[in-house]
């Protein structure tokens, strides 16, 4: 375990994330890491980014949207140090060269903290501080930073307000986060509050794969969380394909496995690291993978022309096989919902009207800068059928384009049954008391 990590607090055990963002993980990365020419004009070279850190902020959201949705939106660093195995000191640690202040010269860093000391804390950026401890780094980068990906689903209106639209678009460019503050609380506590982009939102109700959250703490502080989500995501599409096992020639080959590993390519002196070298690395790297996941993976090694053994001479093609048990099935019978395995359609609907009533929820009652959302004032307000009745029609109607990608013919008898629903004496907690609501 690095100093980075400590002891990890129970929560739940998987959760759902973009698979767009899987699909091309590796190009992720290395935009993340990727250092443009003007980053490195001034005199202190490249910003600094911890991009393990930025990817488990990202798992974090994810996480939030699917169990949390009260601390959806919002980012508690105890919290999240807690959940994700942090050590809170490392997030708090001030970085050299943030990203916010990459277009400024070493000079010109300098006396803008001086005017940040003798203003106490107010300067020239948007709200008067530097964002410059490695979380907030971190998040300014997912903010500021534009990702690009080779194909993405972008979301909209179609035919009026009633029907959603996705396009897929062979190159869609955004940032994941907006509206990104730090909001001081009782006690000098910080938080951070944000939007996430709305189409990865989206994306994950529609168009998502799993992953463990147990998994991804083991493997990231040896980086190995991209290729877990790689494989996992290998997994889901061999099995909706109706397969359970990669073939020679195609992908993944050994150098891009090796590179989502973090695997190097060249020794510290600048020279090539032996094939052989790197495939031993790579071994090790699936084996650890292996026994800290469910993933139950095989992987054999054979040569160009598909002949050879796990441990021949000149056999660097990996051929992963997951068993005949890992065929995916789907349920087809709504919308977008053809994406989610079987058996989760009914916990999605209950996700997206609960996230769907918050949102109205927020839209009547918070006024000004961030407020947070009481549960037990949220459930009264959500289980009284009479109180604010057309906004809370309005919600259920957004929910149900979320659904099934247009309203249904029939949503005026779904409304019906959905009020009577939550007016019939059910749990005070308002997501379980939609729980045997089904559409």
């Amino acid at each position: 375990m690095d100093i980075q990590t400590k002891q990890n607090l129970s929560q739940p055990s998987s959760f759902r994330i973009d698979k767009y963002l899987v699909n091309d993980i590796r190009g992720f990365n290395v935009q993340v890491r990727l250092q443009e020419e003007q980053d490195r004009m001034r005199d202190g070279g490249a910003y600094d980014c911890d991009d393990r850190l930025v990817r488990n902020i990202i798992y974090s959201i994810a996480n939030d949207y699917e169990h949390s949705l009260f601390n959806f939106g919002q980012l508690d660093p105890a919290r999240f140090a807690k959940q994700w195995n942090y050590d809170a000191g490392y997030l708090r640690h001030r970085v050299e060269n943030p990203y916010q202040l990459t277009h400024m010269t070493q000079d010109e860093i300098a006396a803008y903290r001086q005017r940040l000391r003798e203003n106490n804390g107010c300067g020239d950026s948007q709200d008067g501080r530097v964002w410059d401890t490695q979380l907030e780094n971190a998040l300014y980068i997912l903010s500021s930073r534009p990702i690009s990906f080779e194909r993405y689903g972008e979301f909209a209106a179609a035919g009026g307000e009633g029907k959603e639209s996705v396009e897929v678009k062979s190159h869609a460019t955004f940032t994941l986060l907006s509206g990104l503050s730090a909001i001081r609380r009782e006690r000098g506590k910080t938080i951070y509050t944000y939007t996430l982009n709305e189409n990865f939102e989206k994306n994950l109700t529609r168009y998502y794969i799993r992953g463990e959250v147990g998994s991804l703490i083991s493997l990231r502080s040896c980086g190995l969380d991209s290729l877990y989500l790689y494989l996992v995501n290998l997994k889901n599409n061999l099995g909706l394909a109706h397969k359970h096992a990669t073939t020679p020639g195609e992908l993944p080959d050994m150098d891009y496995l090796c590179r989502l590993a973090d695997i190097s390519f060249t020794t510290k002196d600048g020279g090539p690291v032996p094939e052989k070298t790197r495939k031993y690395q790579l071994m090790r790297a699936l084996e650890r993978i292996d026994r800290e996941t469910d993933l139950d993976m095989t992987v054999t090694w054979v040569g160009d022309g598909g002949e050879g053994l796990y441990s021949s001479r000149g056999a660097y093609v990996p051929v992963i096989d997951f068993g005949a048990a890992s065929a995916v099935t789907t349920d087809t019978s709504w919308g977008y919902g053809k994406n989610a395995a079987e058996g989760e359609r009914t916990a999605i609907q209950r996700q997206l009207i609960t996230k769907s009533f918050l949102d109205m929820y927020k839209k009547l009652f918070t006024v000004g800068s961030y407020m947070f959302v009481d549960p037990a004032d949220f459930n009264r307000w959500a289980l009284d059928g009479s109180c604010n009745r057309k906004e809370k029609e309005t919600a259920l109607r957004l929910a149900l384009i979320g659904i099934f990608h247009e309203l249904p013919k029939n949503e005026d008898a779904i409304i019906r049954s959905f009020f009577r629903t939550i007016g019939s004496g059910a749990p005070a907690d308002f997501s379980q008391a939609i729980s045997s609501f089904s559409i």
